[in-house]
């Protein structure tokens, strides 16, 4: 009788082990496909690249280039603002994260903005004067464009998912962590 116990008691241990395990796995791959569907909108638009935050970033560097192009004709070599322009580029391409391209786009628009005013004193060729304006325009409808980007409302909808039962226990035991916001 006490080997049948026994075995009875391993089979329950067993079991309920299996059945937290089953648990714990099921909830971080639940949690982790609702983040990465989350962090897909940043990096993939909501219907696809051309609609993310990602490929605004992209245009908006290579449209800040093209104005450092026109400020090389019309400024002296390593001009201060082309220069703080084109390190504002690098440095956009460099960093990763949502929260730290922000704060790079963020530097880059102030930098193209400067640019762009001591580019408006030149007196510029009607076509340098037309791209340039073209350029500005650019940069200005990408970046209403991010802010309408719906990233981060799906990483707020995912932060507020992992405050509530059980999704936080789950996520702070399988370390699912929340969402940086384009901020």
């Amino acid at each position: 009788m006490t080997q049948a116990l026994r075995n009875r008691s391993t089979a329950w241990i067993i079991t309920i082990v299996l059945v937290v395990l089953a648990i714990l796995l099921g909830g971080r791959a639940s949690l982790a496909a609702l983040r990465q569907e989350a962090l897909d909108t940043f990096y993939g638009g909501n219907d696809g690249y051309y609609s993310s935050i990602e490929y605004d970033l992209d245009e908006i560097v290579a449209a800040s280039r093209n104005l450092m192009v026109v400020a090389e004709r019309y400024l002296p070599e390593n001009d201060m603002m082309v220069d703080t322009v084109r390190k504002s580029c690098d440095m956009l391409e460099q960093v990763s994260g949502p929260r730290e391209r922000k704060a790079a786009a963020d530097k880059l628009y102030s930098a193209v903005d400067g640019l762009g005013q001591v580019l408006k004193t030149q007196e510029l060729s009607d076509a340098d004067k037309t791209y340039h304006d073209k350029i500005l325009a650019e940069i200005e409808s990408r970046m209403g464009t991010i802010s309408n980007n719906g990233y981060n409302q799906a990483a707020a909808e995912f932060n507020a998912e992992l405050t509530r039962m059980p999704a936080g226990v789950l996520a702070s035991v399988t370390g699912i962590k929340p969402l940086e916001l384009y901020e």
